[in-house]
């Protein structure tokens, strides 16, 4: 292994403080001084005396440390925070981690050339040969994971910042100990061998995350309704073994031979220990669209509850691509898991036979048929009658062709007005179905009777008690049935709603047809 001339003295100017603004300025006093002090030179330095430049005074010092094989103790000094403490005692710890983090990319940037980097230890820098053997895979906030081709095998390192953080080691050896205390579970992740002294672990390869095997295929329901009872029957089973997990995502969701196992028990908590350290670093309490909101308070308040919250986001994911989106078959179960802890599903079992509720009433064949009749039934009772939780269930489930054939339906329309008068169905989901709507009527070829069914959908809306969102976008289907010159309707919008409805409302209907 060598390094190049240049390489060596832009590592002598770094250290001078003549470049990259990391290291301070020495003077070459200062120089003499630090390699006295830590490789057992005796020099001198006296003003007025005739001496190299600092940089090479640098320069033939680390020529030497060289040759005597000492030029991983220089690194493991200089890049130490300990050492940049002594030049910095006003800096915080990250602060300091930050600076020898800079110098390590600077100094790796540099000795690529030469084929080499600088890698960390458990307590010391070593310069080594670049290894083809190791490929990064991604980093977290507190480690860093590697793919180890020879070994076929992905070794987990904690981030050398976190390496005086007792609460983080603590962490990070918990996440190690639950999984492995959970092997032979079905839908865990392998973990093999501890390294004390490196502060890593190895654990086997998983293929591809669930965030991008979602977001990157097309999948039918079918498919995606066995990902959910997966997930859903690896955590009854982790929970049987009263372990939390607290860190539930996409991201820590493998596929391995067409398999999910779940990783990354970092937050994980055995409900048997006890465990003193506690950290609040990066992401220490769960990824923000899937966390408990009671994490973010405090990480000792997530329980299995937790888990089952963000099991709920994970199934908005899964359906629809987006953790908070909730229009589709399984919201009532979403929102059972996603609402506040006292409503809250109690355990994943609970959670699993919501599931199957769902899906018997879509199998059932005559859901629909029982479902139009109700229709009829409401028209006549409107006062008396509402839609329960499987006929709202079953309306979420509706995409965008289902929702523009049922708004044909004058029943459906009321009912589901209705619906969200009396937020059976949450503003946020009943906007979701107006915007499939929209989509749908965007991408494909209207009849002119349906652009009548649209403006009456949206005219109707104006008209009831919904809040003022949902009125203000059911303007959009008021203008395309104006647009598209629906004689009957315009009259209708002319003799019903003008002067009928909030006067900034009024505003944003198409007039110009309107005369």
């Amino acid at each position: 292994m060598n390094i190049s001339e240049d390489n060596l003295r832009f590592v002598s100017e770094l250290f001078n403080g003549d470049v990259e603004d990391i290291y301070l300025y020495k003077s070459g006093s200062k120089i003499f001084k630090f390699f006295n002090n830590y490789f057992g030179y005796n020099d001198s330095y006296h003003f007025g005396n005739s001496y190299p430049s600092r940089w090479n005074i640098t320069y033939n010092k680390l020529v030497d440390i060289w040759n005597k094989s000492q030029f991983d103790k220089f690194l493991s000094i200089v890049l130490s925070l300990s050492y940049l403490k002594k030049e910095y005692p006003d800096k915080s710890i990250d602060e300091l981690s930050l600076l020898s983090n800079k110098a390590i990319s600077v100094i790796n940037a540099r000795l690529e050339d030469d084929g080499n980097k600088i890698v960390k230890f458990a307590d010391s820098y070593k310069l080594l040969p670049i290894n083809d053997d190791e490929i990064l895979l991604g980093e977290g906030g507190y480690a860093c994971c590697y793919y180890i081709k020879s070994k076929n095998i992905v070794e987990k390192r904690l981030k050398e910042e976190n390496y005086i953080d007792a609460g983080v080691v603590s962490r990070f050896k918990r996440e190690f100990e639950i999984t492995k205390s959970l092997f032979g579970s079905y839908g865990i992740i392998k973990v093999y061998d501890f390294n004390e002294k490196k502060l890593s672990y190895t654990l086997e390869l998983g293929e591809c995350d669930l965030y991008k095997f979602i977001t990157k295929k097309t999948l039918d329901d079918e498919y995606k309704r066995k990902i959910i009872y997966q997930i859903v029957y690896i955590m009854n089973e982790v929970h049987k073994r009263d372990i939390i997990h607290r860190d539930l995502s996409p991201n820590n969701i493998f596929i391995i031979s067409g398999e999910l196992k779940i990783a990354d028990f970092g937050l994980g908590k055995d409900l048997n220990a006890f465990y003193s350290h506690q950290t609040m670093k990066t992401n220490s309490v769960g990824q923000y669209y899937y966390c408990d909101p009671r994490q973010f308070m405090k990480l000792k308040d997530g329980d299995k509850q937790s888990d089952i919250y963000s099991i709920g986001k994970i199934i908005n994911f899964v359906m629809t691509g987006n953790p908070n989106v909730k229009s589709h078959k399984y919201y009532s179960v979403v929102e059972k898991a996603t609402c506040d802890e006292k409503f809250r599903y109690k355990s994943m079992q609970e959670l699993n036979d919501g599931l199957i509720k769902i899906d018997r009433i879509e199998a059932d064949k005559d859901f629909e048929e029982k479902f139009l009749k109700k229709l009829e039934y409401l028209l006549l009772n409107v006062h008396t009658a509402s839609l329960d939780e499987n006929d709202i269930s079953y309306i979420c489930s509706f995409d965008g062709k289902k929702m523009f054939k049922m708004i044909k339906n004058i029943g459906f329309r009321n009912a589901f007005i209705k619906a969200g008068e009396q937020e059976l169905i949450d503003e946020n989901l009943f906007l979701e179905k107006l915007d499939i709507l929209f989509e749908y009527y965007k991408n494909n070829n209207m009849e002119w009777e349906d652009y009548d069914d649209l403006g009456y959908l949206g005219s109707s809306i104006l008209m009831s008690k919904c809040s003022y969102i949902i009125k203000e976008t059911s303007i959009s289907f008021v203008n395309i049935a104006i647009n598209a010159n629906r004689y009957d309707f315009i009259d209708m919008v002319k003799r019903e709603i003008l002067d009928n409805i909030d006067p900034t409302l009024e505003s944003k209907i198409d007039k110009n047809k309107l005369q």
